[in-house]
């Protein structure tokens, strides 16, 4: 073998023999500021909770409690649908103001409608998702091998609240759909262009004066954007709406507060609110 040749593939050998001791530097320096920064992001979501007058250990008290009622388990942020919109929708439900009628976009697996129930005991929950027959709805969430065991717990699950009404439609028909107005509206469907932008604007015309629109899986960035789980189109729709005078403001709070669920560009998001 020319010199020139077992010269460089000695560079290379040595190059990989210190990655494994990179990536241990990295990994100690991450465990010795990953304290901190939890608790920086706790104190972090304190505050704005409190801004909002809200009580968050109020709110995540009550949400454990419904939780153990309804699941057998506490909120446990790891766990699927379990975010910090819960703990914000459990803090609003101790408040004064009454929430008479509640929309969630997306219904998904029903664990959300119900816990909004049992939340809210004096409301009515209207929680539309797409016609479950529809390719659309079948392919998302990869549900092609067990689509018909997924409607049928899902609508069992549903049907164990009376203030509960199911309806299959495409969110974007809310456009010509009269439903009424409502005090309070979660917007978890297709998180991209265009399906959230029309979300976002029906919305608004639905949401009562005085009442909350709070959006799911807002990301101010994102290193691939798609039309349906992650995107930025949440994000530049209420800035240019803020932008434009159509609303005073709005707030992030972070999704789940995990370090690892705060990794910017890649994990990083929040759950977005607007006042009216």
């Amino acid at each position: 073998m020319p010199q020139k040749k077992i010269l460089l593939l000695g560079k290379i050998i040595r190059y990989l023999s210190r990655i494994p001791l990179r990536i241990l530097v990295k990994f100690k320096i991450f465990l010795k500021t990953k304290k901190n920064y939890q608790s920086e992001l706790i104190n972090e979501q304190r505050r704005l909770f409190l801004n909002i007058d809200l009580d968050r250990k109020a709110g995540k008290d009550l949400v454990n409690k419904v939780c153990g009622e309804i699941f057998n388990h506490g909120y446990d942020e790891s766990e699927g649908m379990f975010s910090e919109h819960l703990i914000i929708m459990g803090s609003l439900s101790i408040v004064k103001q009454k929430y008479k009628r509640i929309l969630e976009i997306g219904t998904y697996d029903g664990k959300s409608a119900l816990l909004l129930s049992k939340l809210f005991t004096q409301a009515e929950i209207v929680t539309i998702d797409l016609p479950s027959d529809t390719s659309d709805y079948v392919s998302s969430y990869h549900r092609e091998s067990y689509h018909k065991k997924f409607v049928e717990e899902r609508d069992n699950l549903l049907r164990k609240s009376e203030q509960i009404k199911f309806i299959e439609m495409n969110s974007v028909r809310l456009s010509d759909y009269d439903l009424g107005k409502f005090d309070l509206i979660w917007i978890d469907g297709a998180h991209g262009y265009p399906v959230v932008a029309i979300d976002i604007i029906n919305a608004f015309r639905l949401i009562k004066s005085g009442g909350i629109v709070m959006l799911d899986d807002v990301h101010k960035s994102v290193k691939k954007s798609d039309n349906l789980y992650s995107s930025v189109a949440s994000f530049e729709v209420l800035n240019l709406l803020k932008n434009n005078g159509l609303i005073d403001d709005y707030k992030l709070f972070r999704k789940r507060l995990g370090v690892k669920y705060n990794i910017k560009d890649y994990t990083e998001k929040f759950v977005g609110l607007v006042k009216f």
